[in-house]
């Protein structure tokens, strides 16, 4: 049995995610668009953890239209700030319990600033990896 605490919030670069695992291979003018967004928080509400918080970061202001109708009780939240990089540090910064954190990015100095505050980091294809769907793996 490990001494580790155990992660219960993750912390995603949304952006950085859709590209580094989701559509790396595909038409980098779709990567931005409502529908890439709702298909990584769907793929977030079958994360193998159901007891994890899970905080999906955007760059940009947000849309007009809410991605989702989604309330604070539900365990996928979506945000939008200036910079979903520094969103992500400040929150590990502020955490009483780094360690409870987990940090899904592919961006080294994200990662790097995370770890240097005491939270994990995963990859993102780790990540999307323990999002199961109805149908089988992401």
């Amino acid at each position: 049995m490990s001494d580790a605490p155990e992660t219960r919030e993750w912390l995603i670069d949304g952006f950085n995610v859709l590209h580094a695992s989701l559509f790396s291979d595909g038409d980098r003018s779709e990567w931005w668009t409502a529908p890439r967004r709702e298909r990584l928080v769907g793929l977030a509400r079958h994360f193998s953890d159901p007891a994890a918080r899970i905080w999906i970061v955007f760059d940009g202001p947000r849309p007009s239209a809410p991605d989702d109708d989604a309330d604070a009780q539900e365990r996928v939240q979506v945000v939008f700030a200036d910079s979903a990089d520094d969103w992500i540090v400040k929150r590990v910064r502020s955490s009483e319990e780094p360690g409870r954190l987990a940090v899904v990015t592919g961006d080294r100095q994200v990662a790097d600033r995370a770890r240097h505050r005491g939270a994990r980091v995963a990859a993102p294809r780790d990540f999307i990896a323990r999002c199961a769907t109805p149908d089988g793996p992401a």
